[in-house]
């Protein structure tokens, strides 16, 4: 921005006539251009980084909130079937025991998961239209498995809990006075479970999401310093240009990303708003510029 420009800008006499948080805020959906010219003028950005994390962490508790629901209408049901044919469960020398009919063996298809306890180490066979996810338990150990569909179905195999951690989970139930879990302890362990991913969850998105507005932040930095005409604001005054250019597409993100289907994500629709919005700054600014040069005309005439 020339000096010429700068001067043209709004700008705020006094402290008594800052505007309040609220205010900033809304100034930068009525007039654009403000996001320019009240982080270079008068240093205000607290107000934009505020609204910023409010409307991640409302996003985050929403998303978190969709998931456990998701994720709990998914797993409950599997595990009471899963209790239902194999409880009680124990565990002995850091070894599983369960009860099942065949021969120690049980398998559910579910809900798009395949759950099986076996005797034998996990060798799974993918084959398509069924499950590509499941959990393989032996006495000794608990898999996670899932099929990578980009990488030729290719099983990949995560190992969850082992010797030590069942060793430690028998040495929390002997604390507790229990040797075995039956079906309700099954479910309610499930349901516990869910309820203790649901801050994770929170936590996940918010940092991912902040992630993503960082790393446009430092972008538009890099590229307003190698590109623009003014050469005298430092790469901190441009951090706070940035904070306020964010705010207004933050929000639209989170409309967006509450109405678009599943195949839209976070990262991409907030790179569009931040695009567009940077956009409509720079028209905003123009027609200011010249809406004031013909008035000074005018003015001459």
């Amino acid at each position: 921005m020339s000096e010429e420009e700068t001067q043209l800008e709004p700008s705020f006499k006094g402290r008594e006539e800052m505007p309040g948080c609220f205010a900033m805020v809304l100034s930068l959906f009525l007039r654009p251009s403000l996001a320019m010219a009240v982080s270079q003028l008068h240093g205000l950005w607290g107000a934009s980084a505020l609204f910023i994390l409010s409307c991640l962490l409302i996003g985050a508790v929403a998303e978190g909130a969709y998931g456990y629901s998701k994720y709990s209408s998914i797993a409950v049901p599997i595990v009471r079937e899963v209790a239902a044919n194999i409880a009680p469960v124990s565990i002995t020398g850091g070894k599983i025991s369960w009860q099942a009919s065949q021969n120690g063996n049980y398998t559910l298809n579910k809900n798009g998961w395949n759950v099986r306890f076996s005797q034998q180490e996990p060798v799974v066979d993918y084959v398509p239209g069924e499950p590509d996810k499941g959990v393989w338990v032996t006495q000794s150990s608990v898999f996670f498995w899932n099929v990578m569909h980009e990488d030729g179905n290719r099983i990949a195999q995560h190992k969850m809990m082992g010797e030590p951690q069942l060793l430690s989970m028998e040495k929390s139930l002997t604390s507790h006075g229990e040797k075995e879990l039956g079906e309700k302890d099954l479910v309610n362990a499930c349901l516990v479970a869910c309820a203790m991913a649901f801050p994770c969850l929170v936590f996940w998105f918010f940092c991912s999401h902040c992630w993503c507005i960082l790393f446009c932040l430092l972008i538009f930095c890099m590229v307003s310093m190698l590109y623009r005409r003014d050469v005298r604001g430092s790469f901190w005054e441009l951090f706070r240009t940035g904070v306020n250019l964010c705010a207004v597409p933050t929000l639209a993100t989170l409309i967006w990303y509450a109405v678009t289907p599943a195949s839209w994500t976070f990262d991409n629709i907030f790179y569009a708003c931040f695009i567009l919005y940077i956009i409509f700054v720079y028209r905003d600014t123009r027609l200011f510029l010249k809406g004031h040069y013909d008035a000074r005309r005018q003015q001459r005439r």
